[in-house]
């Protein structure tokens, strides 16, 4: 199971979606207060949170996405749910990059205010291009299997 190289490249694919789901997204500065932005809620730096129903999405989608990559590791033996669960979780990734951008564009206070993304806004990116390279290989092993059953 870990010997493939699609679960090394899951397992890394999952280990970002945590990393994205636990450390900040980034940083907005205005000219009177400075707000964190996390894929759960936005802080200021009082401590103060707020949460809507986007950064709720986004934080289901971001554990959830991690969550499916894991099963996906444990389905070594189903190698077309693989790629079908792999194909979902791009789907899912193209939709949290997008949210992403958008919650941190709308979390502006003002006009002035100056957006600074963290490398954790990049990892769904690097995440995205991970699951690709896991589901070329997931295909890749699909179609050795089904050449050695051909000469039998």
């Amino acid at each position: 199971m870990i010997q493939r190289i699609q679960s090394v490249f899951l397992i890394a694919f999952s280990l970002c979606m945590i990393v994205v789901a636990i450390a900040p997204l980034s940083k907005i500065t205005d000219s009177n207060e400075i707000f964190t932005l996390y894929s759960t809620n936005i802080t200021n730096v009082k401590g103060e949170s707020q949460t809507t129903i986007l950064f709720i999405t986004q934080g289901i989608l971001t554990y959830f996405t991690a969550i499916i990559g894991f099963i996906t590791i444990l389905l070594y033996k189903r190698r077309k749910l693989q790629m079908l669960l792999c194909m979902i979780n791009m789907c899912f990734i193209f939709l949290l990059c997008n949210l992403i951008v958008l919650l941190a564009l709308n979390s502006l206070p003002s006009s002035s205010a100056h957006i600074t993304f963290k490398i954790t806004a990049v990892l769904p990116v690097i995440s995205f291009i991970l699951l690709i390279l896991s589901y070329r290989a997931i295909k890749k092993d699909e179609e050795l299997v089904r050449s050695l059953n051909r000469i039998r």
